[in-house]
């Protein structure tokens, strides 16, 4: 048996409605672990796998103790998506994988959504391309125990208001905006790096040329003399990978040696002067900036 399941009418034992409700009571959808139904792609030709675990829907719980294989049609041309989904029948009373052709769009395509009589909880969205063996892309749509979730694609169908979910470093919560509608507030929840040094050039002789990323805000601190002074556009550092800002930012030296002399930071990482020192050899830089999304 490749699934079993406990929800749909009748027995349901007091070990698996304990279960059910710990993991999926009062969420759409869930697995019960990273490992839970994990979709990868088969050795044959345009063949993904299902791995073994748990999941939950609309007060189902299914067990799947074997690997799943389903073999997707070749498109005729170009790229299609197709949804990977567990399709719970509740007229039948089962649950099975299975696929919902899509389009060359990376999204998920139209499924059912009547949960009590058949509803597909999004799974994967897989692309198969025409002329390779191979699927291309897998996109994981999985959502571990309700609140952690592998990419934004999810939010196109885990939408219910007053739903949280974290990806990668970024907290979505669904919430309404000033006239009511529905919308998605992101909270970048970045942990602290401490601070990162930065690449300085050699041209200059540094105290400090540091930074430092706490959730959405870059902190700097930069201290440096240059005894021939500076011209405009000549460069002072290198900001760390992932550090540069999205935009050129202006910031002024507190130095009381080159105070008021601007430098700026660049979206490609430099950091370079943006007007000559007029003989001020000395340059402090203190402060923040909105880290790149």
């Amino acid at each position: 048996m490749a699934i079993s399941s406990a929800g749909y009418e009748g027995t349901v034992d007091e070990p698996q409605w304990s279960d059910l409700l710990a993991n999926g009571g009062g969420r759409q959808y869930a697995v019960a672990d990273a490992a839970s139904w994990k979709v990868t792609a088969g050795t044959a030709d345009r063949e993904v796998r299902i791995a073994v675990g748990r999941g939950y829907g609309y007060g189902v719980r299914d067990v799947s103790d074997t690997v799943v294989s389903l073999t997707l049609p070749a498109p005729s041309s170009g790229s299609r998506y197709d949804l990977i989904v567990a399709h719970r029948d509740w007229q039948a009373n089962v649950t099975t994988f299975t696929r919902i052709a899509g389009s060359s769009a990376r999204s998920i395509p139209t499924r059912v959504q009547t949960p009590g009589t058949i509803d597909d909880q999004p799974i994967a969205l897989v692309r198969v391309t025409a002329g390779q063996t191979q699927v291309t892309e897998i996109v994981d749509l999985r959502v571990v125990n309700g609140s952690l979730a592998f990419d934004e694609l999810v939010l196109q169908y885990l939408n219910r208001l007053g739903t949280k979910v974290r990806i990668g470093v970024t907290e979505w919560d669904r919430d309404v905006d000033s006239v009511g509608n529905p919308v998605w507030n992101r909270t970048d929840v970045t942990p602290d790096t401490g601070w990162v040094e930065a690449t300085r050039n050699g041209g200059w002789a540094f105290q400090y040329c540091q930074f430092r990323r706490v959730g959405a805000v870059i902190f700097y601190r930069i201290a440096a003399e240059r005894t021939q002074g500076w011209g405009a556009g000549d460069n002072l550092a290198i900001i760390p990978a992932g550090f540069a800002p999205d935009v050129a930012t202006y910031v002024a030296s507190s130095s009381s040696r080159g105070q008021g002399r601007e430098f700026v930071f660049q979206t490609n990482g430099s950091v370079d002067t943006a007007i000559a020192s007029s003989g001020a050899t000395n340059v402090t830089l203190i402060g923040s900036y909105v880290a790149p999304r």
